[in-house]
């Protein structure tokens, strides 16, 4: 799953938090086909790690994303639209 993120917001995450991870030549040459294609600013290899999810999430909330959720109604605390 790709999502996409500016050179800034990678530049204030962890180094790790974004990069490509697959060894598999498939998936790697797929991907490049792709963004040659979509000519995106950045490539976000998603790996679903906590340290991922509290980054993007703070990504969300900077950029203005995400509703804060009623929690007596919810037990997640966004709703990103």
């Amino acid at each position: 799953m790709l999502t996409m993120a500016t050179q800034s917001d990678i530049a204030m995450s962890d180094l790790t938090l974004g990069q490509e991870y697959t060894d598999h030549p498939a998936i790697s040459a797929w991907v490049q086909k792709t963004a040659g294609l979509c000519k995106p600013e950045q490539i976000f290899w998603l790996s679903d790690s906590e340290a991922e999810k509290i980054f993007l999430t703070g990504l969300a909330v900077r950029q203005g994303t995400p509703s804060p959720l009623d929690q007596q109604y919810s037990t997640e605390k966004f709703r990103i639209l």
